[in-house]
């Protein structure tokens, strides 16, 4: 995949082509005083799900978490629900409605890779083309290693202008 052929992707779906799914995470406007409480919250639900690395975004709203470990629809749900500060409404429609989480992507950094936010769980398996995607359109360094998938293809989605786009 070329950086020209990401122009008209408008998101990414959280769904593997082995149904199962990455954690994608939707924070929308987060006070400036509740910041460092969702990052703790964050570490928090690394600790207690063992969870690797998640790579922490800007948006224009907000914030997108990102886990590469792979989970059932179920377990992501649950882990989904264990952080306070989440969309509720992208955290149940992703459930519910359409079986799985889209975040928005763009190349015109609207979106912007902040950090990862480190753990020290980092065995568990982990989409590879979801890792490829990423580095590729946020220019990121996330390192391939043993537990990482050999899939190569995601899921990606697109609306037109008058959409929603969570």
């Amino acid at each position: 995949m070329e950086m020209e052929d990401l122009c008209n992707i408008r998101g990414i779906s959280s769904q593997c082509k082995d149904d199962r799914h990455v954690l994608f995470w939707d924070f929308d406007h987060i006070s400036m005083r509740n910041y460092d409480k969702l990052i703790d919250n964050i570490k928090e639900t690394q600790e207690l799900y063992h969870l690797s690395d998640v790579y922490f975004f800007e948006t224009l709203h907000g914030y997108h978490g990102i886990c590469l470990d792979k989970y059932s629809l179920d377990d992501a749900y649950r882990i989904y629900c264990n952080l306070d500060f989440a969309d509720k409404k992208h955290r149940k429609w992703g459930y519910s409605k359409w079986k799985h989480w889209v975040l928005r992507v763009s190349i015109d950094k609207d979106i912007k890779f902040l950090y990862p936010i480190r753990s020290r769980y980092n065995q568990k398996l982990k989409s590879n083309a979801h890792r490829v995607f990423f580095n590729l359109a946020y220019n990121m360094d996330i390192k391939h290693d043993l537990f990482f998938d050999q899939t190569e293809s995601v899921f990606l989605e697109w609306w037109k202008k008058y959409d929603t786009v969570v």
